[in-house]
This record gives structure tokens, sequence and C-alpha cells, in this order.
């Protein structure tokens, strides 16, 4: 990629293009390991306009939007304050979803992104960063472990009439109470 990507918070203005980048980003994720007509309904529910709408209004979530070249081309959405499963004690932060293109994927992007969420959950106080992850994504596994992430638990997805499980990671923020991600209430 020649062009140094840039991030920046997301606005109504930009719901047209966060609608596109998100249906086509969870597709292409997806789409090769799961039924089509499960993916469809989900894309069509959780990516619809009006989904996309409430959230970029919602005072608790926050949706960073990267671009290259002029076009949006990665997304992540935080929710504020969202417990992390079996967490007892101490803010966190939940990286709600990050999806990059396919086409810029492995150009560091990602990591940009997660880097700013990470920096975003610091600068608000946050004690701990967490996320869901497919368990059949080794990939984005990997990835997440690379930036300090740990496996703490496990939970489920539903795609249409079929439970997936998905693996809780979180991070401990530097300047949190506790040396480990369990220290920080998130076991």
């Amino acid at each position: 990629m020649a062009e140094s990507p840039e991030f920046r918070r997301a606005t109504l203005a930009d719901l047209e293009c966060l609608v596109a980048l998100a249906r086509r980003t969870f597709l292409e994720a997806y789409s090769e390991l799961n039924q089509p007509e499960y993916m469809n309904a989900h894309v069509q529910d959780a990516f619809s306009r009006d989904s996309l709408r409430e959230l970029l209004n919602s005072d608790d979530t926050i949706t960073l939007l990267a671009t290259a070249g002029g076009r949006p081309v990665a997304y992540a959405q935080l929710c504020r304050e969202s417990p992390c499963p079996g967490n007892a004690a101490g803010p966190s932060m939940e990286l709600m979803r990050i999806y990059v293109d396919s086409t810029v994927q492995g150009a560091g992007i990602g990591a940009g992104l997660l880097r700013e969420s990470i920096s975003l959950a610091k600068k608000t106080g946050h004690q701990s960063l967490w996320l869901q992850v497919w368990d059949r994504n080794p990939r984005a596994r990997r990835f997440y472990e690379r930036h300090g992430f740990e496996a703490v638990g496990a939970t489920s997805f539903m795609l249409g009439p079929e439970r997936q499980s998905d693996i809780v990671m979180a991070l401990a923020l530097a300047g949190a109470a506790g040396s480990s991600v369990r220290g920080a209430g998130c076991d």
C-alpha cells in the first residue's frame, strides 16, 4: 500500500460507506465456513442502515474508520462500558468489531486500527480491552495474541439457528490495577 492509512472517528456522514464496508468485510471473513442464508440474514440485520446509524448515534459506542487513498478500508467498533464476561471489577471496554477489507489485509492497517483502539481505551480510563473471536479463526487469534491479548474465557454466538463458539480474549492496559489480564478483573 503506497499511502499511509488515516484513522478517525466515524460520523453519520460515513453511514453509507460504513454499511457497505461492514457488509463486505463480514462476508469476506465468514462466508466460506457458513451457510449463505444465515450469513445473508445476519448481514441484513446487524449491518442495516438503521443498526449502524443507531451505533453511530450512541454515546456508548465509538466507531473508528481507517481510510487509505481516500477510501474506507477498515473499521472498529468499541463499547465504552462493557463488562468482560466473568468480570468482577474494573472498567473494561469491548472491541465489538474490527474488520479489514481483504484487498489491504497484511498492510498493517488492522494493527494500526487495533493500536488506535487500545489507545482510546487507555485514554478513557479503562483497565482492560476485550473481544470475542470465533474459535474457527486461528489467524485472528494469532493476530490478537501478537498484540498481547490472552484467552480468558469462552462464549457463544448465534448465526441463524447455529450456535458457534467464541473465545474471549482480553488485554490488561498499562497503568491499570494488576499486572495480568486476570488481575484486571477479566477471569
